[in-house]
């Protein structure tokens, strides 16, 4: 005996479309790729931050090395020894300290370090990042 499926009479008949569950897989596979695409944003702008950051403080040490060099009369370099200036820059405080080889200036030339500090905000924690220059500076030829 052959039974014959009865089948249900539909609203809408000859219609075709997405079930419930389809739409509810596809919003939950959108969410997941948005949630993704955000966290990448995320990060990577707070990497330009950072790097901007350092950009600044580069321009700070390069300004100020250059102050150094085109001011300061050489036979005084040693009293820069340990002393720390402070610049703000796109309202970062920006902090540079001053390091002259020890011992007795060279009759010609000396190293000059200078160390560039800054608090910097990574993944929501301030952090004390560092950025050295070390330069020899000579005696000005008169």
């Amino acid at each position: 005996m052959k039974r014959s499926k009865a089948r249900r009479p539909s609203l809408f008949a000859g219609e075709s479309g997405f079930t419930l569950i389809e739409v509810m897989i596809a919003a939950f596979l959108l969410l997941v790729a948005f949630a993704g695409l955000s966290q990448v944003y995320t990060l990577g702008r707070g990497q330009l931050d950072l790097e901007e950051e350092r950009r600044n403080a580069s321009a700070v040490l390069q300004a100020r090395l250059e102050t150094i060099r085109n001011g300061v009369v050489y036979e005084n370099l040693e009293d820069l020894e340990g002393s720390i200036e402070s610049f703000t820059v796109d309202g970062k405080e920006y902090q540079v300290s001053h390091s002259v080889l020890a011992g007795d200036l060279e009759t010609s030339a000396t190293t000059l370090t200078l160390t560039v500090q800054w608090d910097a905000l990574v993944h929501g924690n301030q952090v004390a990042r560092t950025l050295n220059c070390t330069s020899i500076i000579g005696r000005k030829i008169e």
